[in-house]
């Protein structure tokens, strides 16, 4: 049997639209006419198809669909409040998250906006066609234009990113200019772009999905599988100025966590304490005051069993980077900065004010200048000749196991704060809470990219840079954001994360004079 374009190509079209598989369109047709089914047969069926832009046509059959024409022209409500998520099209909801987050619209008087998305594989998870389809529970939500949510914000709802995109954020960076941007997608992601002076840099992020997971047995699609997050982003609008926006994920039984809510079985509730709360780097002696008293407010307001501290020491009184500058250290000689006694005092003076919190100290790079001033140092030329010397013989017995620093906490402190190695593993809720970020495989220089393969959740500090990378999250800064040596462009942002019962982190941004929340 001869299959020819001119003879069959009706009857092609026809099994190719009930199938969408050329190799199923042959097995039809060698069962029809009853021949032994041949790969070249399908071969030449895929040819017809592409020769026709078939599958293009097909692509398009959902954006003919009544349900995405409406999408299209759907315009946002004006609110205070607003729950951004995504779902995937010929998908299952998820009933209880879904059912959770219209209660918790409805306890902010929040608008709800979901991104349709879609997922071209004809093979994977469900099956049903045609496949122009979400769930009617969705339908007066869906929104597919781009849109402003706030002078500063934008939906790119119309922007469509295959669910097993991997670093979906990628390339958009210029999309909206200065704007910060959402965008629709499974996974959630969070990179802060770097802004030029005293402007605000720009966040892009991704929402999570309400819809089940639905991917293909391929390894683009096991992996999507594994990242597919069940969450929203919420965005509150301050001022014409100021929006403050964070990510929420849920369990898959589809309750979560927001702030000191909690939201289960459609009831809204709040929680009197948090497992953790890690803070921004600190260098104590450059922190934002501003930032500094947003945090007390935040420990008074979650209460966390444990706070995680990065940087706590600036290590500017013994800083090897600037005492090659003379002009510097002439300034700390003169605003009697050059006095690392005075600036491990600082240290354990801010010890005091969080101690009831049960700060534990992650080994950090900056704290680590102690140790190399006196490794690296003639303490003959030295500001600090005593503390060189009173460390010196600390260290020559053997005293200062775990460092410098981790040696005054213990003297003042005992077991009440403890101090990690740069070894240690800590876990809250399954997050690994030990690595400040400095070092990552074995003992080169720490990354993102490193991190975010780990096989575990992590939160990490070091850059000052907010970021969110499926099993990894980085915390921002405290410190001021202009500090002398981040000249030009900048990313540095001060946020600090919080850990909940469901091991699940926030990250929560924190604007000056304005802010972090209006909740």
């Amino acid at each position: 049997m001869k299959i020819t374009k001119d003879d069959h190509l009706d009857e092609v079209l026809e099994l190719y639209k009930k199938t969408n598989s050329s190799e199923k369109a042959a097995e039809e047709l060698a069962l029809k006419y009853n021949f032994n089914y041949n790969p070249s047969i399908a071969r030449k069926i895929r040819r017809w198809i592409k020769g026709l832009n078939l599958t293009d046509n097909k692509n398009k059959m959902i954006e003919d669909s009544e349900v995405f024409k409406k999408a299209l022209d759907k315009k946002i409500s004006k609110s205070k409040y607003y729950i951004i998520t995504s779902a995937q099209n010929a998908t299952k909801i998820n009933k209880p998250f879904w059912k959770n987050i219209l209660s918790y619209s409805k306890y902010l008087n929040a608008e709800i906006e979901v991104i349709p998305i879609r997922y071209k594989n004809p093979t994977s998870t469900f099956k049903e066609l045609p496949n122009d389809w979400w769930d009617s529970k969705l339908h007066d939500y869906l929104i597919a234009n781009r849109y402003k949510l706030h002078n500063n914000l934008t939906v790119a709802a119309d922007l469509k990113t295959q669910p097993t995109a991997s670093m979906p954020l990628s390339g958009i960076e210029g999309l909206t200019k200065d704007e910060s941007c959402i965008i629709g997608h499974p996974r959630q992601h969070l990179v802060t772009i770097p802004a030029v002076g005293d402007n605000i840099p720009k966040f892009l992020l991704s929402t999570g999905s309400v819809t089940v997971e639905n991917y293909t047995d391929s390894k683009s699609g096991k992996k999507g599988e594994f990242h597919h997050t069940f969450g929203f982003i919420i965005v509150e609008i301050q001022d014409d100025n100021i929006f403050y926006i964070r990510h929420v994920s849920a369990n898959k039984n589809g309750s979560f966590y927001d702030l000191d809510y909690y939201v289960n079985d459609n009831k809204v509730s709040r929680v009197n304490s948090i497992p953790a709360m890690v803070l921004g780097d600190l260098h104590l002696g450059e922190t934002c005051e501003y930032s500094l008293g947003e945090t007390y407010r935040m420990l008074e307001r979650f209460r966390p069993k444990n706070i995680f501290l990065h940087d706590i020491m600036n290590g500017s009184s013994i800083s090897h980077h600037e005492k090659k500058d003379p002009f510097i250290a002439l300034e700390r000689e003169m605003d009697g900065s050059w006095d690392l006694e005075k600036e491990i005092k600082l240290s354990l003076d801010f010890l005091d004010t969080v101690i009831q919190y049960n700060p534990i100290i992650v080994k950090s790079n900056h704290d680590l200048f102690c140790d190399r001033f006196i490794i690296d140092s003639d303490w003959r030329k030295e500001k600090n000749k005593y503390a060189y010397l009173k460390y010196a013989k600390l260290k020559a017995d053997l005293e200062l196991p775990n460092g410098i620093l981790p040696y005054n906490v213990q003297q003042k402190f005992g077991n009440r704060v403890k101090c990690l190695t740069e070894d240690d593993s800590y876990k809250v809720r399954g997050i690994e809470m030990a690595i400040h970020g400095h070092i990552g495989n074995a003992g080169i220089r720490g990354s993102a990219t490193q991190f975010k393969r780990l096989n575990t959740k992590l939160i990490t500090a070091h850059t000052h840079t907010p970021l969110k990378l499926d099993n990894l999250t980085t915390v921002g800064t405290l410190t001021k954001l202009r500090v002398g040596y981040n000249k030009g462009l900048s990313s540095w942002f001060n946020a600090n994360a919080l850990v909940h019962e469901n091991g699940k982190s926030q990250l929560i941004l924190i604007f000056k004079d304005k802010g972090w929340t209006t909740l």
